[in-house]
């Protein structure tokens, strides 16, 4: 069970009101003592394990607070003090370092921009390259103008005097 996990709860209404804190409550049939008793220790028992580890969390930020503190007033600070130029020279290739990789950063972007809009110009004429190779691919069809075309049917309907051909004829 994790510590925390049961909470003590709050002191019930009647033990404040028949005495308070400092005199235990008066005797009770319905209530089950060996139970209650196991129930507080268990919820002790998560207390101790909760200020355990909140303990143990202090103390691994007070750690890191005194290193912290010990370094700048060890090393750093006397650092500064007697060689200045050195410290300089550092911060100032650090913050070069840094300009460099914003820079890669920004021109990786750049690539990236450029890539796509590639991207999308070949497909562009990828695709209009497709279409032309699939309007190609049909067969053309010669055909005769209407004036080319031979008129030597008549219409079989009566009356009706129209000639007519047919491009296969």
């Amino acid at each position: 069970m994790r510590p925390g996990t049961l909470s003590p709860k709050k002191v019930s209404q009647n033990y404040i009101k028949e005495g308070g804190l400092g005199q235990p409550p008066k005797f009770d049939d319905s209530i089950d003592y060996y139970k209650e008793f196991w129930r507080m220790y268990l919820q002790n028992e998560n207390l101790v394990a909760d200020i355990d580890q909140t303990s143990h969390a202090n103390y691994k930020m007070s750690r890191k607070i005194f290193n912290t503190k010990d370094f700048y007033e060890n090393t750093l600070i006397p650092q500064i003090l007697t060689q200045p130029h050195k410290f300089l020279h550092r911060l100032r290739q650090q913050q070069h370092q840094q300009r460099l990789i914003l820079e890669a950063k920004e021109r990786q972007v750049r690539q990236q921009q450029e890539q796509h809009a590639q991207g999308l110009q070949s497909l562009k004429e990828e695709s209009a390259l497709s279409l032309k190779k699939q309007q190609s691919k049909r067969k053309k069809h010669l055909r005769r103008t209407a004036g080319e075309i031979d008129r030597t049917f008549v219409c079989p309907y009566d009356g009706c005097q129209k000639y007519f051909g047919s491009e296969g004829s």
